[in-house]
């Protein structure tokens, strides 16, 4: 009698395994994806919503009309650099885009991947009140924010 409880007990435990298995397989094949995490208004939370904050230093030159902006960028190497290119919309004040590129080094070169810091100086001609929200910027097509911290 006690090997007829022991038998139901493992057939029972082997169809709840199945079970298991059958309906995490369903789960898993059916394609269905997680939402991410989210907070107030819905707005996705995750890596790839953080705009990344680079602290700048901005002039004004009044005799050139020249803005300059300086800072450091984060590059993956020692060996990488940094690029960019100025965009100035038509408007009053205008409005621009300051697009950041990393630079890879050529393939024959061999560098320790150590994250490290470039300067950079971007220098534009626009009105004296095309600053702030004005100007936005990206790294490698992603944006970023630029926090002014103060005046050279």
């Amino acid at each position: 009698m006690e090997t007829n409880k022991s038998a139901w007990v493992v057939w029972l435990l082997i169809l709840a395994a199945i079970v298991i298995v059958i309906a995490l397989s369903v789960r898993y094949f059916s394609g269905e994806t997680y939402e991410p995490l989210s907070i107030q208004n819905n707005e996705p939370v995750g890596i790839d919503n953080v705009i990344r904050t680079i602290l700048v230093q901005h002039s004004y030159d009044d005799a050139t009309g020249s803005h300059t902006y300086t800072g450091l960028i984060a590059v993956p190497t020692p060996c990488h650099d940094i690029s960019h290119t100025v965009t100035i919309m038509e408007s009053f004040p205008e409005q621009v885009r300051i697009d950041f590129f990393t630079v890879a080094p050529p393939a024959d070169v061999a560098c320790a991947q150590v994250i490290t810091e470039k300067s950079f100086t971007v220098t534009f001609k626009a009105s004296e009140n095309s600053v702030g929200e004005r100007v936005s910027a990206t790294l490698d097509g992603a944006p970023i924010y630029l926090l002014v911290g103060g005046k050279d």
